[in-house]
């Protein structure tokens, strides 16, 4: 029996396939470097006058021990905004085409542009002049569901029908949740980069080429870009915070990237992806809760606050929390290829257990004074 010789003269991967995915790769970076480059360069013109106009002054509720400047998040977003809109005037294939096919998600990306709007403006209006809970509630509550009721009905977790109704209000709640929480763990110099990059990281990986939402990569690449400029300003001993116009937005966006890997059916990714802030943020909501304690007061009691407050220093607390964000990426990426949902399973299991370590190393408080 002869066994036939291989066919050396058939490449065994399509060029164009291959140098199509090369082009897109570098893209994803010249977007995320750019970004990086324009909000660094932005936060430089601006810093002056944030000193002047929104210092924030150290109280019972403080990590920072000096006067410092808030406000980042406008600038962040706004660099953003612009390599965004650099994006949709330029032909390819980083933003959905032009045509009757691409209405649906640019009359989405509008939504969400408009509601990352809402959610700078009342975060600054607040760092500002300091708004009520209602009417920061009721502004979040309405951007969340511009997002979840603009949304393509393919990207659900229900099939089509009168229950889909219920599925995007309940989404939009949380939305708000993750807007709040996010606030909450925006409380330490470099955490929110720390635990932010690597997520928006492993949901463009994940999503990279989904036919239902292929501007998800693009954006996730922006929102990475845009808080890797602010980390040089933000670095401990921070010159610049992002106040809730830097922190409300990016817990949209997380929230967001949560809702997409739901609704294109990677809920272990998902999961994987948000578990430090939601672990830390639900275990001090709870803790309070059970203490009898106000929900809605500020206080100092979140796990890497009590960290810090029990001797570990700053960086090492964001430095940690960076190292868990970048575990819990990886097995994000490696639950939204895993062979069956029981190795799923254990791969959230795992995060949850590199979770609760990281939070006891916290609890046990030890080292130098930062």
């Amino acid at each position: 029996m002869m066994i036939p010789e291989p066919n050396l003269t058939e490449p065994r991967i399509n060029p164009m396939t291959m140098a199509s995915s090369n082009h897109a790769i570098a893209a994803l970076l010249s977007i995320t470097l750019l970004t990086a480059l324009i909000g660094f360069l932005a936060i430089a013109a601006v810093l002056p006058i944030l000193k002047r106009i929104a210092l924030a002054h150290p109280n019972a509720r403080s990590s920072h021990k000096v006067p410092t400047p808030q406000g980042g998040g406008i600038v962040v977003a706004a660099a953003a905004a612009l390599v965004l809109a650099g994006m949709a005037m330029l032909p390819g294939q980083i933003l959905p085409g032009e045509g009757a096919a691409s209405t649906g998600p640019f009359r989405h990306l509008a939504a969400l542009g408009a509601a990352v709007s809402i959610v700078v403006i009342i975060g600054l209006l607040d760092d500002l002049h300091g708004l009520s809970v209602k009417l920061r509630l009721a502004a979040q509550a309405i951007a969340a569901l511009l997002v979840t009721a603009t949304l393509p009905e393919g990207i659900a977790l229900l099939p089509p029908g009168g229950w889909q109704v219920f599925e995007r209000v309940a989404e939009a709640g949380m939305l708000v949740c993750f807007m709040n929480i996010t606030n909450f763990i925006d409380g330490l110099d470099e955490i929110s980069v720390a635990h932010a990059v690597p997520a928006f990281g492993a949901t463009g990986i994940i999503l990279a080429g989904d036919a239902l939402a292929p501007w998800a990569t693009p954006l996730t690449a922006l929102a990475a870009g845009a808080l890797i400029g602010f980390w040089p300003w933000n670095r401990h001993v921070a010159r610049l915070f992002l106040g809730d116009s830097g922190s409300l937005p990016l817990g949209l966006l997380l929230g967001y990237g949560v809702l997409l890997l739901l609704g294109r059916g990677f809920p272990a990714a998902a999961v994987l992806i948000c578990l430090y802030p939601l672990a830390d943020g639900f275990w001090t909501l709870l803790r309070r809760l059970l203490a009898g304690k106000p929900l809605s007061h500020g206080h100092r009691e979140h796990c890497y606050q009590r960290a810090t407050a029990r001797g570990l220093p700053v960086r090492t607390v964001s430095g940690s929390v960076f190292l868990l964000a970048l575990a819990l990426a990886a097995l994000a990426v490696l639950a939204a290829h895993a062979s069956s949902p029981v190795a799923a399973i254990a791969l959230v299991a795992l995060g949850a257990l590199l979770t609760g370590a990281v939070l006891r190393y916290f609890a046990a408080g030890f080292g130098p004074r930062p």
